[in-house]
């Protein structure tokens, strides 16, 4: 089941989760849930609104949107508490980051991003790409941009993503479970977006 059976009357919310490791939860949004969410407003707010039945059940909630800057996307982010953007040293990922960001800026007034780089060869690395690209940021919007960290680009990790099995769940990857508990520390200690519209969780005391 995914969420657009949900938004087609076939099954609760809670019906839509399916359990992973290490008591995660997911959601799959379905074939042609965009779509549905660009077209239609009412369906889109109630749907965020929807979470509040869940408040109870979750401690995070992490929302996947594809790159770019579409309105069922932004109404995600714009409900969010924090916007992590991954971006990698090419030119399409600068473009679709810098659009992503200006957007939020001018049509919701969000301010706060948090931001890592994907593939880089070292650290070092990973935060020279950083600072290129907060330069061009900050030189046309008044956005503040917080570092998180950077993945490097590894065999490992490639690996992991074509036997579709995280890479911290390995005893011998110690490595990259303090890399991600770095980064989650450093998102976790971001400032929160203020946005006076519709927000995941309004009614309840889940971030």
């Amino acid at each position: 089941l995914t969420i657009k059976d949900f938004f087609d009357g076939s099954c609760s919310l809670e019906k839509v989760i399916t359990n992973g490791p290490e008591k995660l939860m997911f959601m799959s949004g379905g074939s042609g849930l965009t779509e549905l969410l660009n077209i239609d407003k009412s369906k889109k707010l109630n749907f965020i609104r929807t979470f509040d039945q869940l408040s109870s059940k979750v401690n995070n909630l992490i929302v996947d949107v594809s790159a770019g800057a579409e309105d069922s996307s932004l109404s995600l982010l714009s409900a969010s508490d924090k916007i992590l953007i991954v971006l990698v040293s090419e030119p399409t990922s600068f473009t679709d980051a810098f659009t992503l960001i200006k957007v939020c800026y001018l049509e919701f007034g969000l301010k706060e991003f948090c931001l890592a780089v994907n593939m880089v060869k070292n650290e070092t690395h990973g935060k020279e790409i950083f600072l290129r690209f907060n330069q061009i940021m900050r030189r046309f919007y008044d956005v503040n941009i917080t570092y998180v960290g950077s993945v490097p680009q590894n065999n490992k990790i490639k690996a992991s993503v074509i036997q579709k099995k995280p890479i911290i769940l390995e005893k011998n990857n110690k490595e990259f479970y303090f890399l991600f508990e770095k980064m989650r520390k450093n998102i976790n200690q971001a400032p929160i977006n203020k946005f006076d519209g519709i927000k995941f969780f309004n009614n309840s005391s889940v971030k």
